[in-house]
């Protein structure tokens, strides 16, 4: 069980609230204290205290977690990595044309740019358990049915939580929409490097036929109007 905290008459959270206090409003802090009362109740704890054995439902919720914010940084380390690379490459490629030079250098930068909000994404959803997001919905809604029963609507400072964790899931949701539109502009600027390079491909190749038939037809002018041969092949008639 979770002792009460000194000079507190509602019990501990069972996420840790005391740095939360130093960034919220105490009357956030409360809110977030009175919800977790409330879920200790609707556990079935006599004083309003909150267990620690989590349901599985709950623990594989926050394996889940940890494993997308794992994956999520991993992958912006590897792609990191791989822009550098790209970078280190142009800087030793002198022969490459001004046009990919550019095309490769603003890409690796925006890419750069990706893996810098996807760092920011990861913290994000780690910030949906060390703010104890999940936790506190969770517990809305395990006291929602005792709530309901009641007649009780939601108090000031539980509406203030809903508030805040609403905010922070649409910022996840706004960084999560702006990384599908970079996805999306880097698929367009690829697309049309490719078509620059096929028209690229194109013009030279029928600039090489063209200097190929013009040295055929000068070489054949150079030779001359071939003769007829006689009917018996021996020679001219």
């Amino acid at each position: 069980m979770v002792r009460r905290p000194e000079g507190v008459g509602t019990p501990e959270m069972c996420f840790d609230i005391e740095w939360l206090g130093r960034y919220a409003s105490q009357e956030r802090c409360q809110g977030l204290i009175r919800i977790a009362t409330m879920a200790g109740e609707a556990d079935g704890a006599k004083d309003g205290s909150l267990k620690l054995n989590l349901p599985p439902d709950q623990i594989m919720q926050y394996v889940a977690l940890a494993g997308l914010v794992i994956a999520v940084v991993a992958a912006a380390g590897v792609f990191a990595f791989r822009q550098v690379q790209t970078l280190r490459w142009v800087r030793s490629q002198p022969d490459l044309s001004p046009d990919d030079v550019r095309y490769f250098t603003r890409r690796s930068y925006s890419r750069l740019v990706g893996c810098v909000l996807l760092l920011v994404l990861a913290g994000l959803l780690a910030g949906l358990h060390f703010f104890g997001i999940l936790d506190g919905l969770d517990a809305l809604v395990a006291a929602g049915p005792q709530a309901k029963a009641e007649g009780r609507q939601l108090t000031p400072e539980q509406r203030d939580f809903v508030n805040f964790a609403y905010t922070y899931v649409g910022f996840i949701a706004l960084v999560v929409f702006v990384l599908l539109i970079g996805s999306f502009l880097d698929t367009l600027a690829t697309r049309r490097y490719g078509m620059r390079q096929r028209k690229q491909i194109r013009d030279d190749r029928q600039a090489m036929l063209k200097e190929q038939l013009a040295r055929l037809r000068q070489e054949r002018e150079n030779r001359g109007p071939s003769r007829p041969e006689s009917a018996n092949g021996n020679g001219p008639a």
